[in-house]
């Protein structure tokens, strides 16, 4: 039967030497009657192949309050694990020993099938997808910005080989640009077990604290990535924005300035190193930085409006309102831009200008307090009390606790002196709110005020004025009595003195800034021939007003 079959291989294809080697043993077999072990024909089966043994996958830098930057992670070797196929050793029957099944025999017809018709099937081999196939996947998808589709191939990986450190830390990655930090944490924290010299697992997780806002962990994560990885200029300029939330400036313009001996194009950390110059009030460095920053990048608008606001703080509001153009002109919807660049021209006495870029900044920001004070300002200044008044009705209602603008209602009250609007107790009640909020007291129980002196006509009591000091005198008073106080700040004196005179009821009945009642050159405040309403004792509040708090003050009742 085996030289039958020999022959029909032949017929088939006459160009294949090992069947005519089988053909020959077989006939050397009958002769003897020895065992015969067949030639087996080669395999077509490929044979596996090692994968590549490395992948570098980078990271798309991101700056958070600012900026936020990655490393390039570089891909660990991915071993390829195959599991080896058993091969049974065949067992050798003699010929004589083969029992042969007999079977009757059904003649069929052969069909001829030339040579060169034959079809022999082929078999494709679906190759089997590897972990690090799908780790190539997701950092293709990463690297696109496609964080749900890097998890997704990340995940597919670790299913297959579950303690593999690079995707664990790379799905850290792009959960944490995905915003899950929680889940980041995790990643991360099982990556730095696996391999505690990994430097991007402790930097992503650093990121992750950052948003978090646990900012001495995040601290502490991008230090560990700078002993393990010293030029890891990313992790200098993160620790570096820590260190600025933290109000250690000094420590983040190191950072900011070794992540530019190592990354000299990276410009940004010159826009962040002069936010903190600008905080330690070095102007000169950070309008050097700031101008960099913009050099390198025109449209960097951040840095242009950090300029603008150094220009204001060295007086040179021309230059500050040419920043804030620049801004502007790249987007005039800014409003950020708009309000400083209303400041500049409220220093430049351009009061026409500011009021025109507080109503743009109001219209686009409605609850913006600060935009309606400062137009309040400027509306005085402009001559229109009843206008500013209306702006600091505003302030006030969006924020009761603004102390500037109870002086600053109470000082444009006092324009209306003799009109329903201005009267003596509107302006005596602000001003005593203003002291209220900028020193702390309550000024509520007379019974219980301990005054510095119980004074009466012709009196007089110094001291020196220091911020946030408020000081109080009883005066012992009858109704229909005219009493005239002063408190005048000596010659050398910056203290800019305000007062409050309180009725034994505890209400608020007269009171004084530097509105042309006093001496308005000395920042004096004064009241001449005021009408006590009843008898009792009364208690003058003495503090100081925006203009000035330290000095040598004094107070007298005059006689």
């Amino acid at each position: 039967q085996a030289l039958a079959d020999y022959d029909r291989a032949i017929e088939l294809d006459p160009n294949l030497d090992f069947v005519y080697a089988n053909r020959e043993q077989a006939l050397a077999a009958l002769e003897s009657g020895a065992a015969v072990e067949a030639t087996i024909a080669p395999s077509a089966t490929p044979q596996p192949t090692q994968a590549a043994t490395e992948v570098v996958a980078t990271e798309e830098p991101t700056l958070e309050p600012t900026a936020v930057v990655t490393e390039a992670p570089t891909q660990q070797p991915t071993a390829v694990v195959t599991e080896e196929t058993p091969t049974r050793e065949a067992e050798i029957i003699t010929l004589d020993e083969l029992v042969v099944p007999t079977v009757e025999a059904t003649p069929v017809q052969a069909e001829i099938i030339p040579l060169d018709e034959l079809v022999v099937p082929t078999v494709e081999a679906t190759p089997e997808v590897t972990a690090y196939d799908y780790a190539v996947q997701g950092d293709a998808a990463y690297h696109s910005g496609q964080y749900a589709e890097a998890i997704e191939a990340y995940t597919a990986a670790l299913e297959l080989v579950p303690d593999y450190d690079y995707v664990l830390t790379w799905r850290g990655h792009a959960y944490h640009y995905s915003g899950d930090q929680q889940t980041a944490l995790d990643d991360f924290n099982r990556a730095i077990e696996l391999d505690p010299s990994n430097s991007d697992s402790y930097h992503g997780r650093g990121l992750s604290y950052y948003e978090m806002q646990d900012y001495d962990s995040a601290l502490q994560d991008y230090s560990t990535t700078i002993e393990l990885t010293p030029d890891a200029w990313y992790a200098f300029l993160n620790r570096g924005l820590v260190y600025q939330i933290q109000g250690d400036d000094v420590a983040a313009i190191d950072d900011f300035t070794r992540t530019l001996e190592i990354s000299p194009d990276f410009t940004m950390a010159n826009a962040q190193r002069a936010d903190s110059y600008f905080a330690l009030g070095d102007y000169e460095s950070a309008v050097s930085d700031y101008q960099t920053a913009l050099d390198a990048d025109p449209q960097n608008m951040e840095a242009a409006l950090g300029l603008g606001n150094t220009y204001v703080q060295l007086g040179d509001n021309e230059q500050a309102i040419s920043a804030f153009d620049r801004v502007l002109d790249i987007d005039p919807a800014d409003a950020d831009a708009r309000y400083d660049r209303a400041f500049a021209y409220l220093y430049l006495e351009d009061y026409e200008s500011a009021v025109a870029d507080f109503d743009v900044v109001i219209e686009a920001q409605p609850d913006n307090a600060d935009a309606y004070y400062n137009r309040g300002f400027a509306l005085s200044e402009l001559g229109e009390p009843r206008d500013a008044i209306s702006d600091y009705n505003r302030t006030i209602e969006l924020v009761p606790d603004f102390a500037g603008a109870y002086l600053s209602r109470g000082i444009e009250y006092i324009e209306f002196a003799g009109s329903d609007e201005g009267n003596r107790e509107i302006v005596a009640a602000d001003f005593l709110q203003w002291i209220r909020l900028t020193t702390g007291s309550s000024i509520d129980d007379m019974d219980a005020t301990e005054f510095a002196m119980i004074m009466t006509a012709g009196d007089s009591y110094t001291f020196e004025m220091t911020q946030g000091l408020e000081m109080r005198f009883g005066i012992e008073g009858e109704i229909g009595q005219q009493v005239s106080i002063e408190v005048n700040a000596a010659q050398d004196s910056s203290a800019d003195p305000i007062f409050v005179l309180i009725g034994p009821d505890g209400d608020a009945i007269t009171a004084d800034d530097d509105s042309g009642i006093g001496d308005a050159e000395t920042l004096n405040a004064a009241v001449r021939e005021f009408e006590l309403p009843e008898n009792g004792r009364y208690m003058l509040v003495v503090s100081h007003a925006g203009g000035g708090s330290y000095g040598e003050v004094k107070v007298k009742v005059l006689p």
